[in-house]
């Protein structure tokens, strides 16, 4: 039931997105639109008590919070409103003042806004000796309203991130990371694993690791095996080469820095997960259909 009230959530506040923030054309200077603003609770439920508490232009600095007004379709509307780049704060009985940026440049423009926000943790995977483990948010995008909250960060911590889906992007001066964030509960943690910046690809891989496959059944064709980064958007997959009831494989890349999962999977699901270090010197033996292979989580 949650599932589908968060889908409608996120599908509601698409229909009311405003444009990503942008310049505006010399020849829109001074022209300007008509602006509906819907505010949500983050979980599904449409505000009708909200109020604009703060609409203002961030060049001008002038404010219209004044000129929005509830209609019968529980929309927050304003007409003659300039095309710019404003910053809008609302409010509601119950819940904590939320902002998000608006770019105002077209003649009509549909807001949306979730009321319940949250507190945005995040944590560096690893601690290489003798490096500074400082870095930036370089953008936290919302998927549906294409606004950047960015600015809502010091450091590693995002405070006052309106629910939804986020697109975050950190550099860090060893690399950088780029992964989904989905807010949804009022604290968020977020574990980095930072991709670091490697030899030119021309040099070739940096990594080429064989492994076995014991204990292979029927039905378990076409096998394949995945490596995958733990904190990070790194995968690399290879095929199980299968001879009666065993196999080989062989991966070839050029990985990140990190912690990874090795995982052997058939038409029939994962058939075995493990942690896995590209560095090491013994090749990995898998035997299957054991105890130890997958544990599935009850829920």
């Amino acid at each position: 039931m949650i599932n589908l009230l968060l889908a409608f959530c996120l599908s509601q506040a698409a229909m009311f997105a405003a444009p990503h923030s942008a310049t505006i054309p010399p020849h829109h200077q001074g022209a300007s639109a008509n602006v509906r603003i819907r505010v949500f609770d983050g979980l599904g439920g449409i505000i009708t008590n909200a109020q604009v508490k703060s609409f203002k232009n961030l060049e001008s600095g002038v404010e219209l919070a004044s000129h929005f007004r509830l209609d019968r379709s529980q929309e927050l509307g304003a007409t003659s409103v300039p095309y710019g780049d404003y910053e809008l704060k609302v409010s509601a009985a119950g819940f904590p003042e939320a902002e998000r940026p608006v770019h105002v440049a077209a003649t009509d423009v549909n807001v949306g806004i979730c009321v319940r926000t949250a507190t945005v943790h995040l944590v560096l995977d690893f601690d290489l000796p003798g490096t500074s483990t400082a870095f930036r948010v370089d953008s936290f995008v919302n998927r549906d309203g294409d606004f950047d909250l960015a600015s809502h960060f010091q450091d590693k911590l995002g405070l006052k991130i309106p629910y939804g889906t986020y697109d975050l992007q950190v550099f860090h001066h060893l690399g950088y990371a780029r992964r989904r964030v989905d807010v949804f509960q009022p604290e968020v943690w977020v574990i980095l694993g930072i991709e670091t910046y490697g030899e030119s690809e021309a040099l070739g891989p940096r990594t080429t690791f064989a492994g076995r496959i014991e204990n292979i059944q029927p039905g378990d064709e076409p096998l394949f095996v995945r490596l995958v980064g733990t904190y990070f958007s790194y995968s690399l997959d290879a095929k199980v080469s299968v001879t009666g009831t065993s196999g080989t494989f062989q991966l070839v890349g050029d990985e990140p820095y990190g912690r990874y999962l090795l995982l052997t999977v058939s038409s029939k699901g994962i058939l075995d997960i493990r942690e896995f270090d590209p560095n090491q010197d013994t090749p990995i033996v898998v035997r299957l259909h054991g105890p130890e292979n997958v544990r599935k989580a009850q829920h």
